[in-house]
């Protein structure tokens, strides 16, 4: 008892005990954080809340000792860093204040992993495990969920696989990538694991790939093909069986085209968009059905435009929804002023928007410098799939507008980014 009492008279010697518990905490909140992430908003954002206070109270902190992670974190950082600037120019100060809010994440993961000198390739192959339960977990209730409700209704229910994921706050491109990321996973946990284990790992990619498949997303569809191929290639040796598969999968892709109706009309939307665009500074945007690939390229031609009159610091942090609205009118894209709130879809355009060429070039870092440097980190491969699937998602969407885009990326990127050093690999 009298120890007890001592301990916590003392906050120096009760910080040294509560860092014997370090490793363990990380691990718990950063299981909370990937569960979360999917299930539960409000309880993310306390998970996260609680990881950074930790950080700041209890550990050591320790800069990366290399040069190249010391550049790493430093980008990470001023990717937050353009945002917190952006916010004295900006005019819309309230809608500024949540964005700056919002995008925390940018700079509590890449501190918090940076800095702590904790994160092994134990520590990230149990986080990756959870996230990769997580998504399986979520995407199988969505399932049942859905087939409960399609039997209640007599069959009598209109195709909408973008409604299949019943978890709120979440879109469908976000949902793919999060089944792209639990694949990407399980293949990595097929190497080293006993047959049964195999056969499950096996039974959930094909699942999570039938889901893919299902929310019929185009983009994510093609990563999901790529990926699929260079996977099963580095994990079979014979070449009829890597032949094989490859086929298997183009079939799969051209089957799902003809018989999931969603995935089909936008295939025809795709090959016909040479006859179906939107043409701007003429009213004739409304009264029709436009496919998205026609709305994208109306709203690229006006963000683009935008973009050239501001490229040098931006509109802001809290500016560029309501100058894309005005630039919208402008062109009489009356669609998308009046009857909807679009931003760039494009999240190159949108920082270039937002913050100008500085914060373009920030993002660009992050993404860069890694693959720069994927030499030195300890998990190459699936982390240079995670970069380019994240590059390549960002040239359609804005991933980095949406709480679970952030956290998603931020997370991952930074854990990827800061696993300790393998001691084998060359300096």
């Amino acid at each position: 008892m009298q120890e007890i009492t001592s301990i916590i008279s003392n906050p120096l010697r009760l910080k040294d005990q509560l860092r014997r518990f370090e490793y363990p905490v990380y691990c718990w909140l950063s299981y909370g954080i990937v569960y979360s992430m999917l299930f539960w908003p409000l309880l993310n954002s306390l998970c996260i809340i609680s990881l950074f206070l930790f950080w700041l109270l209890i550990p050591k902190k320790t800069w990366p000792q290399s040069l190249e992670r010391k550049l790493i974190l430093i980008s990470f950082l001023s990717l937050y860093l353009t945002y917190l600037v952006g916010i004295l120019y900006t005019v819309n100060f309230t809608e500024g204040t949540f964005r700056l809010q919002q995008k925390l994440p940018l700079l509590i993961f890449p501190l918090v992993y940076g800095t702590s000198n904790i994160l092994d390739k134990k520590m990230f192959r149990k986080i990756s495990t959870h996230f990769l339960i997580a998504t399986t977990l979520a995407c199988l209730i969505s399932v049942v969920v859905k087939g409960i409700k399609l039997i209640a209704n007599h069959g009598n229910v209109a195709d909408d696989s973008s409604n299949l994921f019943i978890f709120r706050d979440s879109y469908p491109y976000m949902i793919g990538l999060f089944c792209l990321m639990s694949i990407l996973i399980a293949f990595e946990l097929i190497k080293n694991s006993i047959s049964k284990r195999r056969i499950l790992l096996i039974t959930v990619i094909l699942f999570l790939s039938t889901f893919l498949l299902l929310l019929s997303i185009r983009l994510v569809i093609a990563a999901w093909a790529v990926m699929l191929i260079i996977k099963t290639y580095r994990l079979l040796t014979n070449k009829a069986l890597r032949i094989l598969i490859a086929a298997a999968i183009v079939i799969t892709i051209v089957a799902a085209i003809r018989f999931i109706p969603r995935l089909n009309t936008q295939w025809t939307e795709l090959t016909t968009l040479h006859n179906n665009y939107i043409p701007l500074d003429t009213d004739s945007s409304q009264g029709r059905s436009w496919g998205g690939g026609a709305i994208r390229i109306a709203i690229w031609q006006s963000s683009k435009e935008l973009a050239a009159r501001h490229w040098p610091i931006g509109l802001g942090t809290g500016d560029v929804q309501d100058s894309l609205q005005q630039a919208y009118r402008d062109h009489q894209f009356y669609f998308a002023s009046e009857y909807n709130r679009y931003n760039a879809h494009n999240q190159y355009l949108q920082m270039l928007l937002g913050h100008g060429v500085p914060g373009l070039l920030s993002l660009l870092c992050c993404i860069l410098l890694p693959i720069i440097f994927i030499k030195q980190m300890t998990v190459r491969a699936d982390y240079l799939i995670f970069l380019v699937l994240f590059a390549f998602v960002c040239c359609t969407e804005t991933i980095l507008d949406i709480n679970k885009g952030i956290v998603w990326f931020s997370f991952f990127n930074s854990i990827f980014a800061f696993i300790k050093p393998n001691p084998k690999l060359p300096k």
